[in-house]
Protein backbone atom coordinates (compact mmCIF):
# COMPACT_ATOMS: atom_id res chain seq x y z
CA UNK A 1 0.00 0.00 0.00
CA UNK A 2 1.37 3.27 -0.97
CA UNK A 3 0.95 6.70 0.91
CA UNK A 4 -1.94 7.83 -1.50
CA UNK A 5 -3.51 4.65 -0.53
CA UNK A 6 -3.07 5.25 2.66
CA UNK A 7 -4.64 8.91 2.92
CA UNK A 8 -7.38 7.73 0.60
CA UNK A 9 -8.05 4.64 3.15
CA UNK A 10 -7.67 6.91 6.08
CA UNK A 11 -10.32 10.00 4.63
CA UNK A 12 -12.98 6.87 4.28
CA UNK A 13 -12.37 5.44 7.53
CA UNK A 14 -12.41 8.96 9.07
CA UNK A 15 -15.65 10.02 7.14
CA UNK A 16 -16.98 6.15 8.39
CA UNK A 17 -17.95 5.01 5.27
CA UNK A 18 -17.93 2.16 3.14
CA UNK A 19 -16.12 1.55 0.00
CA UNK A 20 -19.75 0.87 -1.35
CA UNK A 21 -21.13 3.89 0.47
CA UNK A 22 -18.23 6.07 -0.93
CA UNK A 23 -17.96 4.65 -4.11
CA UNK A 24 -22.11 6.02 -4.42
CA UNK A 25 -21.27 9.54 -3.61
CA UNK A 26 -18.78 9.30 -6.28
CA UNK A 27 -21.19 7.61 -9.14
CA UNK A 28 -18.04 5.34 -9.16
CA UNK A 29 -18.12 1.08 -7.66
CA UNK A 30 -16.58 0.29 -4.43
CA UNK A 31 -14.50 -2.12 -6.11
CA UNK A 32 -12.62 1.27 -7.94
CA UNK A 33 -12.46 2.49 -4.37
CA UNK A 34 -10.84 -0.87 -3.16
CA UNK A 35 -8.16 -0.36 -6.03
CA UNK A 36 -7.33 3.13 -4.72
CA UNK A 37 -7.04 1.34 -1.13
CA UNK A 38 -4.28 -1.17 -2.20
CA UNK A 39 -2.84 0.90 -4.28
CA UNK A 40 -3.47 -1.24 -7.62
CA UNK A 41 -5.02 2.19 -9.51
CA UNK A 42 -5.22 6.14 -8.44
CA UNK A 43 -8.11 8.49 -8.99
CA UNK A 44 -8.50 11.31 -11.03
CA UNK A 45 -7.93 15.16 -9.82
CA UNK A 46 -11.88 15.42 -10.50
CA UNK A 47 -11.88 11.84 -8.34
CA UNK A 48 -9.82 13.52 -5.64
CA UNK A 49 -12.17 16.90 -5.10
CA UNK A 50 -14.85 14.83 -5.28
CA UNK A 51 -13.97 12.59 -2.15
CA UNK A 52 -12.36 15.19 -0.63
CA UNK A 53 -16.05 16.86 -0.31
CA UNK A 54 -17.77 13.51 0.29
CA UNK A 55 -15.50 13.18 3.22
CA UNK A 56 -14.56 16.58 4.61
CA UNK A 57 -11.05 15.99 3.84
CA UNK A 58 -8.72 18.72 1.79
CA UNK A 59 -7.97 17.24 -1.65
CA UNK A 60 -4.75 18.22 -1.53
CA UNK A 61 -3.92 16.51 1.16
CA UNK A 62 -5.24 13.27 0.35
CA UNK A 63 -3.50 13.76 -3.32
CA UNK A 64 0.22 14.97 -1.93
CA UNK A 65 0.06 14.58 1.92
CA UNK A 66 0.40 18.25 2.16
CA UNK A 67 -1.20 21.10 4.19
CA UNK A 68 -4.37 20.11 6.90
CA UNK A 69 -5.98 17.29 6.52
CA UNK A 70 -9.36 18.58 7.34
CA UNK A 71 -9.93 22.11 6.72
CA UNK A 72 -13.42 21.95 5.50
CA UNK A 73 -15.10 21.28 9.12
CA UNK A 74 -15.86 24.23 10.79
CA UNK A 75 -18.04 26.18 13.79
CA UNK A 76 -20.87 26.46 10.74
CA UNK A 77 -20.99 22.69 10.89
CA UNK A 78 -22.93 21.53 14.26
CA UNK A 79 -20.64 18.25 14.45
CA UNK A 80 -17.48 19.84 13.90
CA UNK A 81 -15.10 18.62 16.47
CA UNK A 82 -13.09 21.44 16.78
CA UNK A 83 -15.60 24.78 16.70
CA UNK A 84 -13.67 28.11 16.21
CA UNK A 85 -15.60 31.10 16.36
CA UNK A 86 -14.66 33.87 13.74
CA UNK A 87 -16.67 36.69 14.71
CA UNK A 88 -15.84 37.35 18.39
CA UNK A 89 -14.44 40.64 18.09
CA UNK A 90 -13.80 41.32 21.85
CA UNK A 91 -11.38 38.56 22.02
CA UNK A 92 -10.30 37.57 18.52
CA UNK A 93 -9.01 33.67 18.40
CA UNK A 94 -5.35 33.05 18.62
CA UNK A 95 -5.53 31.24 14.79
CA UNK A 96 -3.72 31.97 11.71
CA UNK A 97 -4.37 35.14 10.59
CA UNK A 98 -3.60 34.53 6.89
CA UNK A 99 -5.47 31.54 7.09
CA UNK A 100 -8.77 31.02 4.36
CA UNK A 101 -12.00 30.95 6.22
CA UNK A 102 -13.00 27.58 7.51
CA UNK A 103 -16.22 26.35 6.07
CA UNK A 104 -19.00 23.47 6.04
CA UNK A 105 -18.82 20.82 4.21
CA UNK A 106 -20.37 21.27 0.64
CA UNK A 107 -19.87 24.53 1.62
CA UNK A 108 -18.93 28.32 -0.70
CA UNK A 109 -18.33 30.86 1.86
CA UNK A 110 -20.00 34.60 1.40
CA UNK A 111 -17.94 38.05 2.21
CA UNK A 112 -20.76 39.43 3.95
CA UNK A 113 -20.02 42.86 2.00
CA UNK A 114 -21.90 44.61 -1.16
CA UNK A 115 -19.50 44.21 -4.38
CA UNK A 116 -20.45 47.52 -5.59
CA UNK A 117 -20.45 47.27 -9.09
CA UNK A 118 -21.53 51.40 -9.25
CA UNK A 119 -20.16 53.34 -6.36
CA UNK A 120 -19.37 50.32 -3.81
CA UNK A 121 -20.11 49.95 0.11
CA UNK A 122 -17.43 49.91 2.27
CA UNK A 123 -16.69 46.41 3.77
CA UNK A 124 -18.03 44.94 7.04
CA UNK A 125 -15.30 43.35 9.04
CA UNK A 126 -13.85 40.84 11.58
CA UNK A 127 -11.51 40.58 13.69
CA UNK A 128 -8.37 38.87 14.41
CA UNK A 129 -5.37 38.52 16.65
CA UNK A 130 -1.88 38.43 14.30
CA UNK A 131 1.15 38.29 16.93
CA UNK A 132 0.68 40.89 19.57
CA UNK A 133 -1.76 43.16 17.08
CA UNK A 134 -5.03 42.67 16.22
CA UNK A 135 -6.43 43.59 12.71
CA UNK A 136 -9.34 43.45 10.49
CA UNK A 137 -9.98 41.38 7.64
CA UNK A 138 -13.34 40.66 5.56
CA UNK A 139 -16.38 39.38 7.39
CA UNK A 140 -18.02 36.50 6.34
CA UNK A 141 -21.12 35.52 6.82
CA UNK A 142 -22.39 33.26 8.90
CA UNK A 143 -24.50 30.86 6.71
CA UNK A 144 -22.12 29.34 3.82
CA UNK A 145 -23.33 28.56 0.37
CA UNK A 146 -24.31 24.85 0.24
CA UNK A 147 -24.13 22.79 -2.62
CA UNK A 148 -24.85 18.90 -3.89
CA UNK A 149 -21.19 17.46 -4.19
CA UNK A 150 -21.17 16.32 -7.99
CA UNK A 151 -21.81 20.71 -8.47
CA UNK A 152 -18.92 21.31 -6.02
CA UNK A 153 -16.30 18.43 -7.60
CA UNK A 154 -16.53 20.54 -10.89
CA UNK A 155 -15.58 23.86 -9.35
CA UNK A 156 -12.19 24.90 -7.81
CA UNK A 157 -11.77 23.47 -4.36
CA UNK A 158 -14.10 25.16 -1.78
CA UNK A 159 -11.43 26.27 0.52
CA UNK A 160 -10.50 28.31 -2.67
CA UNK A 161 -13.74 29.92 -3.49
CA UNK A 162 -15.37 33.04 -2.11
CA UNK A 163 -19.27 34.44 -2.75
CA UNK A 164 -19.78 38.12 -3.57
CA UNK A 165 -22.89 39.85 -3.93
CA UNK A 166 -22.75 41.92 -6.68
CA UNK A 167 -25.27 45.56 -7.12
CA UNK A 168 -25.10 48.02 -9.29
CA UNK A 169 -25.76 48.07 -12.70
CA UNK A 170 -22.40 48.87 -14.47
CA UNK A 171 -21.66 44.90 -15.61
CA UNK A 172 -24.83 44.09 -17.02
CA UNK A 173 -26.47 42.09 -18.63
CA UNK A 174 -23.28 39.88 -17.95
CA UNK A 175 -23.95 40.19 -14.49
CA UNK A 176 -27.15 41.75 -13.02
CA UNK A 177 -27.18 43.38 -9.66
CA UNK A 178 -28.22 41.21 -6.99
CA UNK A 179 -26.22 38.12 -8.73
CA UNK A 180 -24.33 36.21 -6.87
CA UNK A 181 -20.65 35.69 -7.95
CA UNK A 182 -18.02 33.09 -7.03
CA UNK A 183 -14.44 33.71 -7.19
CA UNK A 184 -11.21 31.60 -7.43
CA UNK A 185 -8.69 33.36 -4.71
CA UNK A 186 -6.08 31.65 -6.02
CA UNK A 187 -6.01 33.73 -9.16
CA UNK A 188 -4.94 37.38 -8.07
CA UNK A 189 -3.56 38.16 -11.48
CA UNK A 190 -4.59 40.27 -14.45
CA UNK A 191 -4.23 37.19 -16.47
CA UNK A 192 -6.34 35.79 -18.15
CA UNK A 193 -7.92 38.83 -19.14
CA UNK A 194 -11.45 38.16 -17.88
CA UNK A 195 -14.22 39.24 -14.95
CA UNK A 196 -12.30 39.57 -11.42
CA UNK A 197 -13.03 40.86 -7.83
CA UNK A 198 -11.32 43.70 -7.12
CA UNK A 199 -10.81 45.63 -4.05
CA UNK A 200 -9.75 49.54 -4.08
CA UNK A 201 -7.75 51.36 -2.06
CA UNK A 202 -10.80 52.16 -0.22
CA UNK A 203 -11.76 48.35 0.51
CA UNK A 204 -14.64 48.40 -1.37
CA UNK A 205 -15.07 45.34 -3.98
CA UNK A 206 -16.04 45.92 -7.32
CA UNK A 207 -16.78 43.28 -9.80
CA UNK A 208 -15.29 44.08 -13.13
CA UNK A 209 -13.44 42.98 -16.31
CA UNK A 210 -9.64 43.35 -16.51
CA UNK A 211 -8.07 43.93 -19.99
CA UNK A 212 -4.41 44.17 -19.58
CA UNK A 213 -3.67 43.97 -23.52
CA UNK A 214 -2.02 47.10 -24.74
CA UNK A 215 -1.59 48.64 -21.73
CA UNK A 216 2.09 49.43 -20.00
CA UNK A 217 3.60 47.05 -17.64
CA UNK A 218 2.34 47.83 -14.05
CA UNK A 219 -1.27 48.77 -15.69
CA UNK A 220 -4.58 47.10 -16.14
CA UNK A 221 -8.27 48.40 -17.91
CA UNK A 222 -11.04 48.04 -15.83
CA UNK A 223 -14.10 47.68 -18.07
CA UNK A 224 -17.95 48.12 -17.26
CA UNK A 225 -19.76 45.40 -19.73
CA UNK A 226 -22.96 47.85 -20.00
CA UNK A 227 -21.10 50.95 -21.68
CA UNK A 228 -18.03 48.94 -22.48
CA UNK A 229 -15.97 52.25 -21.31
CA UNK A 230 -12.54 51.24 -19.84
CA UNK A 231 -10.98 53.14 -17.42
CA UNK A 232 -6.49 52.40 -17.32
CA UNK A 233 -5.80 52.13 -13.65
CA UNK A 234 -2.19 51.25 -11.67
CA UNK A 235 -2.24 47.44 -10.94
CA UNK A 236 -1.33 49.03 -7.41
CA UNK A 237 -4.56 51.30 -6.50
CA UNK A 238 -6.35 47.58 -6.55
CA UNK A 239 -6.16 44.25 -5.50
CA UNK A 240 -7.83 41.74 -7.05
CA UNK A 241 -9.89 39.46 -4.80
CA UNK A 242 -10.35 36.40 -7.19
CA UNK A 243 -11.32 34.97 -10.91
CA UNK A 244 -14.76 34.62 -11.40
CA UNK A 245 -15.37 30.98 -12.11
CA UNK A 246 -19.21 30.77 -11.85
CA UNK A 247 -22.64 33.12 -10.74
CA UNK A 248 -25.76 32.82 -9.85
CA UNK A 249 -28.92 34.60 -10.72
CA UNK A 250 -32.61 35.07 -9.60
CA UNK A 251 -34.48 35.81 -12.81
Amino acid sequence: MNDLAKRILTARQAAKLTQGELGNRLGISGKAISQWENGRTEPTAENLRAMALATAFNSEWIATGKGVARPLTSSFDPDASDPVEPFDAEAPPAIDPDAHPRIPVRGIVEIDATAGMGEGQVLAHMYRRDGREIRTVDAIKPQAWLFPEWFLARMPPPEHLFAVLAEGDSMSPTIPSGAVVFVDTRRTRPSPEGIYAIRDRYGAIQIKRIRTFGQPIGRMLVVSDKDGQGESVSMDDYAIVGFMVGKMTLD
